[in-house]
């Protein structure tokens, strides 16, 4: 006789009753392999405990003065972004000039409209256009440049010229010094001091000069030379 081959409600209670008897094994084999893994991971070269691992990623992150942290301090900061962006939203608002400004019809507008100054900028014959056009500004800027350039060697060889003349300078002047001090060091001349009356010396003193008006009277005959009386030598 065939053996009968077992139905599927006995092969299912079965392997039930198996699975529930291996429970416990498979159990352990489980915490046997977290605690293998676990080993490993705590181990000082692991991912955990080696150096810029888990744990000091962690540390970076949540640790004293971590990222976390000076995020924190960053926002509670009245001078941090909160407060900048409280000030953008206070200037840009309608009633300050910057508000103003970027609203429609304000400068912002105007300067990007059609023929506004952005365009007559960049027109033909603008602004741009003089300047990088032929013999313009950027060209004489250039040719500044290159003489600057062109003219560097010969500052460069005055540098040793202005060096000697500073030396020289330098020597005569500690070459006086000593002549200073001794002018300074020899006595001054002493004078004798004259006592005059009234503290004023009369040969210093101008006499006054006396203004006669023009006489209108005849003026008087010149005296004859005299002739001297004297009788001549004998020979």
């Amino acid at each position: 006789m065939i053996p009968s081959v077992p139905s599927k409600t006995q092969y299912s209670g079965g392997m039930l009753l198996v699975d529930v008897a291996l429970l416990p094994v498979r159990a352990s084999i489980v915490g046997v392999r977290v605690t293998v893994m676990a080993s490993q991971w705590v181990r000082p070269d692991g991912p955990l405990r080696r150096e810029n691992g888990l744990i000091d990623m962690a540390d970076v992150i949540v640790g004293k003065n971590g990222v976390a942290e000076q995020v924190m301090t960053l926002l509670s900061n009245p001078y941090g972004p909160v407060a900048l962006l409280r000030a953008i939203t206070s200037a840009t608002s309608p009633e300050r000039p910057l508000g103003k400004a970027i609203q429609d019809g304000g400068f912002v507008d105007s300067a990007l409209a059609p023929d506004g100054m952005v365009d007559r900028v960049f027109q033909s014959g603008g602004f741009v256009e003089r300047v990088v056009m032929e013999n313009g500004l950027a060209e004489r800027v250039l040719a500044l440049l290159e003489n600057m350039v062109a003219i560097a060697p010969t500052i460069e060889g005055l540098q040793d010229p202005l060096a000697r003349i500073e030396s020289a300078s330098r020597y005569i002047t500690e070459a006086a010094e000593p002549l200073t001090d001794l002018a300074a060091r020899l006595p001054r001349p002493r004078f004798p001091r004259v006592a005059w009356p009234n503290g004023v010396r009369e040969d210093l003193v101008e006499p006054p000069v006396e203004v006669k008006p023009p006489s209108r009277s005849k003026p008087v005959p010149g005296t004859p030379p005299r002739t001297s009386k004297r009788p001549p030598a004998k020979p």
